[in-house]
Order: structure tokens, then sequence, then C-alpha cells
């Protein structure tokens, strides 16, 4: 009898273990401020921390775990472990035999150029009517000097115009590990180049880790690269995965995601480029 019950309670200790693990969500983050901001006065107030901590809030029926990763193991944790989510992510075809995507959590403003805001005047001839650079034909002008990352995609559109420039001597690739603050680095008065390509948010944390004032830079968005960028939670194409991406949605189509990822995105954009943040949002249709 005594052995029974035994049996019995390992049976049962068993299956609440189960049942618990197959609650277990494990979040992958990358660091990369000011999306993810994990360490200094910041951390924690990145646009990414703050949808996440919304998310997982209002997911309480799973057991949330943080985990700092690289793109790298993130996938193949993926494949692997079953459990794994990430916030942050594109969808693309060859990840979706082993990601499950939800609908876009996030609308981010695309890379444009960013050159010192006195050289406004000289940038001028290059502009269409909606204030967008015709990068094509600047480059082409063989005028200004362009400091670009090595092996850094800006897009199609922009790495298309960036060619020929490259092949001219006047696109002039670097290497850095830090690879947008290395770039603005190069605008002084006495820097290499005249612009350099980047996010705006990536503007605006460099110049308050680097203690520089952003009015003293400009950001130009590129004409036929202003579509907003969309990334989404991506999970372990699982049925741990499945419940989370299911409930992710829910919360998406409420609208809820899209005002707290707005506030939080806001606040780490130049004040002049959210103004046209929110018109371009408005002109697609949320």
């Amino acid at each position: 009898m005594r052995r029974a019950i035994w049996l019995l309670l390992a049976l049962i200790t068993s299956a609440v273990f189960a049942e618990e693990s197959q609650r277990d969500l494990l979040w992958y983050r990358f660091d990369y401020p000011p999306a993810f901001i994990l360490s200094g006065p910041h951390k924690g107030r990145g646009y990414g921390d703050v949808r996440d901590a919304y998310l997982m809030r209002e997911m309480s029926e799973f057991n949330h775990k943080l985990a700092t990763s690289n793109i790298v193991r993130l996938f193949e944790d993926m494949r692997d472990l079953g459990k794994v989510c990430n916030s942050s992510l594109l969808k693309t075809p060859e990840r979706e035999p082993y990601v499950l995507f939800s609908e876009p959590v996030a609308e981010l403003l695309p890379v444009g150029l960013v050159t010192r805001a006195d050289r406004k005047a000289d940038f001028a001839p290059f502009l269409n009517k909606n204030g967008e650079l015709r990068l094509s034909e600047f480059i082409r002008s063989q005028r200004f000097k362009v400091a670009v990352a090595a092996k850094r995609s800006y897009g199609p559109v922009i790495d298309a115009a960036l060619q020929p420039g490259k092949e001219a001597g006047t696109v002039i690739p670097y290497s850095s590990a830090d690879i947008f603050a290395s770039g603005l680095m190069q605008l002084g008065p006495r820097g290499q180049a005249d612009a350099t390509f980047g996010y705006a948010v990536e503007l605006y944390w460099t110049a308050q880790r680097m203690n520089l004032s952003i009015n003293e830079y400009w950001f130009v968005p590129i004409e036929g690269a202003t579509q907003l960028v969309y990334s989404r939670v991506g999970c372990s194409r699982s049925p741990q995965g499945e419940a989370a991406i299911a409930h992710i949605n829910k919360l998406v189509r409420s609208g809820q995601v899209a005002k707290v990822f707005e506030k939080a995105y806001l606040e780490w954009l130049p004040p002049d480029l959210r103004g046209y943040y929110l018109q371009l949002r408005k002109g697609h249709g949320k």
C-alpha cells in the first residue's frame, strides 16, 4: 500500500513538473541599445524592454525567463529547445520552417542618411519636395564622402545606390564593433566623411551616450526607402510557441501593444523626427 502511494505521488509530481515545463518561455534578447538596454543608467528603458515587459505581464499563464544571446545561438535554440522567443525579428521565408511569427509588434523608421546640421545647404539640391534625399543622384555627383559600415546592409535601395560610390572611392567602408558611432565620429570638422547611414534611434542613443548635442546632427530620409520596418515576435515552432504567438496576436489586435511601443519608441527618436514618424504610421493605416 505504501509503495502504491509513493508511486502515485511520483506520478502526480512528474505531471506537475511536466505541466510547469510546458508553461516555460525563454526570451532571448540582444544587447542592442536603445531597443534593449542591459546595463547603465537607462537599463530596462529601451523601447524593446518596455514592450516586452508589457507582453510578459499580460501573458501570466507562462513562466517567463530572460537570457542574453546572439543571433546565431537564438536560431539554434529555437530549433532545439522548443520554448524560445525573441521580440525583434524580421519575418523571412528562410526562418519560417522553425519559427512562428506574430503579427507586427513594432513599426520602426528605416535607415536614413546622417550628417551635420550645418551641412543642410550643401545637401538641399538633392532633396525632393518631401525632404527626402535622392540618393543615387547624390552619390553620382561625387561631391561628398560617405562613411558606411563594412558588410552592413542598409536595404536594397540604399545598397544599390551606394555601389557606384564604392567604385569611385567616395563611399568609404570602415570596420568597427560599434558600427554606427564610428561612422558618426567621422563627421566632425576634421573628419573624413560628409555623411553616414544609420537608424534615427541609433543617432539619438549615440548622441546621449557620447554627450553630443542632437541638434548638431541631421537625419535625412531616403527617397524610395521610407517604408516602415515591421518587426515581430518569433517563437519556436512548437506547442508552446503556438500558444505564445496566439496570445500575443490577441494583444496586438487589441491595439494596446502599438500604444505601449509607440510611447517607448518616441522617447528614443530625435525630437524633430517624432512628428514625421507619426505621420508615416498614419499614412500606413495605423
